[in-house]
């Protein structure tokens, strides 16, 4: 059962106060509850606009966003969308609250009013899976560039959402870090939860359902990942985009019927389907 949330974007667009022109024109975008999307696209493409977007951080200057079945226009729903929405940075600064690790991750359980013992589970859980329990009552400032992401994302994942965004989230993050922190997303994800993902590296984004590349705010291209990764070296360079050695490794053991079309793209699926 998927237990994550839509969201609806209709005609939306967004134009910053400064901005001689839209940010993000005329979107239309269907996300369903439960899918994994990766959004694509080159610098200034409205990639971060739209996450942030769907969080109600900024509300469409023309037609309607809609979070699990919520107008973001309406300031009613603001707090219960972020209370069901968590979203995750490029830059982890720019969302830490506090001097000590485990006061950094217990400040957005805190704010939804829940009790301190839920409070003190969700804080050890969150900060185990980040890898991060050993540093919980040491001051952030200690932390490295890494540590500080894996940070941001316990942060998250204390709050339990059902839907997460990632903006270029897993930028700072060693190969080791990064391929940790996926298997745990995925493993929300297993359980219903949506996941948004910005990203500008292929490589980051084996595990989605489905592609969306926005070009100078608007979608130019929309479908499932396997389509999407299926493409021929030649077109995704050309579309600026470069194919993972691991869909080439795909795609090579199906034309030798070592593995089915069904496998996904990620070396984990690959694996798996090479043991059987």
């Amino acid at each position: 059962m998927k237990t994550g949330i839509p969201f609806s974007l209709k005609g939306a667009e967004f134009r910053y106060p400064s901005a001689t022109e839209n940010t993000l024109s005329a979107l239309d975008l269907e996300i369903r509850p439960g899918e994994w999307v990766a959004i694509l696209g080159p610098n200034g493409s409205g990639k971060t606009t739209l996450m942030k977007m769907l969080n109600a951080l900024l509300i469409p200057t023309q037609g309607i966003c809609f979070v699990d079945g919520d107008n973001t226009s309406n300031s009613d729903f603001v707090i219960p969308i972020r209370s069901k929405v968590s979203m995750v940075f490029q830059n982890p600064e720019d969302q830490i609250v506090s001097a000590i690790v485990e006061e950094d991750v217990a400040f957005g359980p805190e704010n939804i009013g829940l009790k301190p013992e839920i409070i003190r589970f969700r804080v050890k859980e969150a900060l185990e899976n980040a890898e991060l329990w050993e540093k919980h009552k040491e001051p952030v400032s200690s932390l490295s560039g890494g540590q500080k992401q894996r940070l941001a994302l316990a942060g998250a994942f204390a709050m339990q959402p059902k839907a997460l965004l990632l903006d270029e989230a897993l930028s700072m993050l060693d190969s080791y870090s990064k391929n940790e922190i996926i298997k745990l997303i995925s493993e929300e994800h297993k359980k219903g939860m949506t996941i948004v993902q910005v990203t500008h590296r292929l490589d980051d984004i084996l595990y989605a359902d489905r592609v969306v590349v926005l070009e100078s705010g608007k979608v130019v291209c929309d479908e499932p990942i396997f389509e999407f990764l299926s493409k021929s070296e030649e077109k995704l360079r050309s579309m600026k985009f470069k194919k993972p050695s691991v869909s080439i490794l795909r795609e090579i053991l199906i034309k030798k019927k070592i593995i089915s079309e069904e496998i996904k793209s990620d070396i984990y699926s690959i694996k798996e389907a090479l043991c059987r």
